[in-house]
């Protein structure tokens, strides 16, 4: 189930899914709903290993654009997945969009607009992400830790140092070449199945600064992104926050090329830094409200990882 790659587009926007048909679905009438025209940009869906409906859904969503690409990639890994499209792809541009957001009908024009207008060019552009609450967001959780659920709500539009994360995967663009030119996305981070191991993302933004590149935000180029109820737990939060402490140390051993005491080091430093400025006194009972114990435990587990991935790695 594939058709030609279409050479002309300026724009191909890549959507990366495992066993999500139903949220695709959403995905791709959002698509079909944007502003800019049909010849302008092309869709491509890479299956990740999938076993429920997704091939019916984008069978089905042939009646709307009957040039939608599909391909299938069996090695389960949202790097993976992403650097197949990167491979499937002729465009100049590629837009990733995740398989449980829903793009706004501007998105696709201000992408362009962005890569085709602005001065510096920039190779990186993201935008708002709002939240579609599946479940009511509860009283515990702090706005510091809404990025954790894929949240980035920042105001008014410029261009980006990307040494500082602000752009996140389920609304990201990029300059096609830039990422050829780098490898693409690391395939020792990023989720595989049920595992939350993160930060490709980061490390991809990082090094594209690190050749010199700019991003930018674009407030008008928004999505909103479901928030499932199985996320909204305090559980849930922990074992991402573990998760996200073990790829923050593997990015910067990667980074800063650490190798044996260099690492132990590091692992210290970061510890030490955290134990005389974390406010560990904020997560006791009675301190403050919930969401400031909340987020003063968060920290400090995030703070434990990164020692951990420094030391295993």
């Amino acid at each position: 189930m594939t058709t030609d790659r279409r050479p002309d587009v300026l724009l191909t926007v890549a959507i990366c899914t495992h066993n999500r048909a139903a949220y695709l679905e959403l995905a791709l009438q959002s698509l079909w709903a944007q502003s800019a025209a049909a010849s302008a940009f092309d869709v491509l869906v890479v299956d990740n290993a999938s076993s429920d409906a997704t091939p019916a859904v984008v069978e089905r969503a042939r009646a709307s654009r009957p040039d939608i690409r599909y391909v299938r990639e069996p090695k389960l890994g949202l790097s993976h997945a992403r650097n197949r499209a990167i491979a499937e792809t002729q465009s100049p541009v590629i837009a990733f969009l995740d398989d449980d957001a829903i793009a706004a009908p501007l998105w696709v024009e201000r992408l362009l607009h962005c890569f085709t207008q602005l001065s510096p060019r920039p190779v990186a552009v993201g935008g708002p992400i709002h939240p579609i609450w599946e479940a009511p967001r509860p009283p515990w959780l702090a706005d510091s830790l809404l990025g954790y659920i894929t949240v980035l709500e920042r105001r008014g539009s410029a261009h980006l140092d990307l040494s500082k994360q602000l752009i996140f995967g389920a609304n990201m663009a990029f300059d096609r070449q830039a990422l050829v030119d780098i490898g693409g996305f690391s395939v020792a981070l990023g989720r595989v199945g049920e595992r939350l191991l993160s930060g490709e993302e980061m490390l991809l933004l990082r090094q594209l600064h690190a050749r010199g590149a700019c991003g930018y935000y674009d407030e008008q180029a928004s999505v909103r992104h479901h928030v499932a109820a199985s996320r909204l737990s305090k559980s849930w939060f922990y074992r991402r926050i573990y998760w996200d402490g073990l790829s923050t140390a593997l990015i910067n051993i990667e980074l800063q090329r650490l190798h044996g005491m260099r690492r132990v080091l590091a692992a210290l430093r970061d510890l030490r830094s955290h134990l005389f400025r974390g406010r560990l006194w904020q997560m006791l009972p009675g301190v403050g409200d919930q969401r400031s114990r909340f987020d003063a435990r968060c920290r400090t587990l995030a703070a434990l990882s990164r020692t951990l991935g420094y030391l295993k790695a």
